[in-house]
């Protein structure tokens, strides 16, 4: 693992309300992609939709104005950004004061935004937040001004999602594998840490289940203060060491299946993987897709602690496998066909 002054980029995730265009195979409805790393299609439909309050957005903005100037180099090169991901962010109510204030807070080259398929009515608020848009795939990379990212989940894309809903704890018993798989794990080092309206995390995923799991469970939030000190001992929360993020390393990498060589899926089938102990808590919060019985129990008997081969081959994080020219990787996707759930029937 790194701490969070490596990361090439870290996310301020505003909202749980999404509109990607996955629909299900089977019956065509708007039913979410396929194991999102949100975990959005587990919010509990009693549960008010997440809008991160425009003043906690600033108080995020502010405390990582100076990040692309003053953190440590990202290991694999890659330039620095603070970005605006939901969800989709174009849902959230006050979307152009959330821009507004991302574009007071910080030079525009450190800026950056993940979102679904392009508002028309917030084309021209995009392009003065963050830049002209790419009329070929709206994707800038290292350019003088932000990264634009529309994550729009097309067919042509491809995408696949790993099973981040399969616990490690369920499949490995052998704590100290199953915290070195946890310390070498892909998306902690290749992806973002994050803020929530719970905090600060060390990883973007681990911010995910704080707000969708912690929160439904009832519990404290284990996200850290944004600063710490006075004066000139003041210190935002993402210059602090990886052993200041331990309780939330603790509670939540052992839930997750990010750290193991695991099949994905493809984000149409608009279903998730789930192992037996993360499906008791998922029931637990009231989560809709596994009451709609949209999701698949992986047994311990299928995981393969010796697949994915030599580690640089293994690359779950690059999910949209035609964009990339890749369909196939060594987590190759599962289909829905002879699968069943745990209540016997099959999906």
């Amino acid at each position: 693992m790194i701490p969070p002054t490596r990361h090439w980029c870290v996310q301020i995730d505003v909202t749980n309300v999404c509109t990607m265009p996955c629909v299900a195979e089977d019956d065509g409805k708007h039913r979410g992609c396929s194991n999102c790393t949100r975990l959005n299609a587990h919010v509990a439909a009693d549960r008010p939709k997440y809008f991160m309050a425009p003043e906690v957005f600033r108080q995020a903005c502010e405390s990582l104005a100076d990040f692309r100037e003053k953190s440590l180099p990202d290991l694999h090169h890659r330039p620095k950004f603070v970005g605006m991901m939901g969800g989709d962010p174009q849902c959230h109510p006050k979307f152009p004061e959330l821009c507004a204030i991302m574009r007071g807070a910080m030079d525009q080259r450190q800026a950056a935004v993940w979102f679904g398929p392009i508002q028309p009515r917030y084309r021209e608020l995009i392009e003065r937040t963050w830049g002209p848009l790419d009329q070929k795939d709206q994707r800038h990379w290292n350019m003088p001004h932000a990264y634009i990212h529309s994550n729009a989940h097309t067919a042509a894309d491809a995408c696949v999602h790993h099973p981040l809903l399969v616990a490690i704890s369920d499949m490995i018993d052998d704590e100290l594998d199953m915290w070195a798989r946890i310390d070498a794990c892909p998306y902690q080092e290749k992806w973002s840490s994050a803020v929530t309206d719970r905090g600060a995390f060390f990883c973007e995923v681990a911010a995910a289940f704080d707000q969708v799991i912690g929160k439904g469970l009832g519990e404290p939030s284990t996200g850290l203060a944004l600063w710490t000190g006075d004066g000139p001992d003041k210190k935002p929360w993402w210059q602090k060491p990886l052993s200041a993020f331990a309780a939330q390393i603790r509670r939540w990498c052992p839930m997750c299946g990010g750290a193991m060589p695991l099949p994905a899926r493809r984000d149409c089938e608009c279903l998730d993987d789930v192992s037996e102990s993360n499906l008791a808590v998922l029931r637990r919060i009231g989560s809709p897709r596994i009451a709609s019985g949209r999701f698949r129990l992986f047994r311990r008997e299928e995981f393969d602690p010796t697949a994915g081969g030599d580690p640089a081959s293994w690359n779950p994080v690059r999910y949209a496998r035609g964009r990339y020219g890749k369909t196939r990787d060594r987590n190759d996707y599962l289909t829905t066909e002879g699968t069943e759930n745990t209540e016997g029937g099959s999906l």
